[in-house]
């Protein structure tokens, strides 16, 4: 064994001295015993697995969000949850204000364009010519010359 000479405090040799006494054991024992125990606890960083580069990753994030660096924004693609009484409510409410629904709205106007490119005119009466060339579709019906 090798001998080694160390400086410390008065108030850590009290604390060593009162340590030994409670274990039963002599000083320099009691001295060895702590320092092979710290040295076993901790890890050497010679011999320590290589930190792989996701665990790397995901604690330099963690520390970038406690330091407040980083934080997440919110999902804005996901729309709110909203319970079935809420939905409900909605739902009496859009009846009350009358008119149509968009759905019935796009639906009509689909159909309009739709009868414009096949017949040449809306079938609701009204006659309105579609342009040839403007849709693309060259109207071959008697009546859209």
């Amino acid at each position: 064994m090798s001998t080694l000479v160390l400086e410390i405090s008065p108030q850590l040799k009290a604390r060593l001295v009162k340590r030994a006494k409670q274990e039963g054991k002599p000083l320099d024992e009691m001295a060895r015993t702590m320092l092979e125990n710290v040295l076993e606890a901790s890890p050497n960083p010679a011999r320590a697995p290589k930190e792989s580069e996701e665990v790397r990753y995901q604690r330099v994030l963690k520390k970038l969000r406690e330091e407040g660096l980083l934080w997440e924004q919110p999902d804005r693609n996901r729309a709110p949850k909203s319970t079935e009484a809420e939905r409900e409510e909605i739902f009496q409410e859009m009846g009350r204000a009358g008119g149509k629904t968009l759905s019935q709205i796009v639906q009509e106007q689909r159909q309009d364009r739709h009868d414009i490119l096949v017949y040449g005119y809306k079938r609701n009466g009204k006659k309105t010519r579609a342009r040839e060339g403007q849709s693309g579709v060259k109207l071959n019906h008697p009546r859209g010359k």
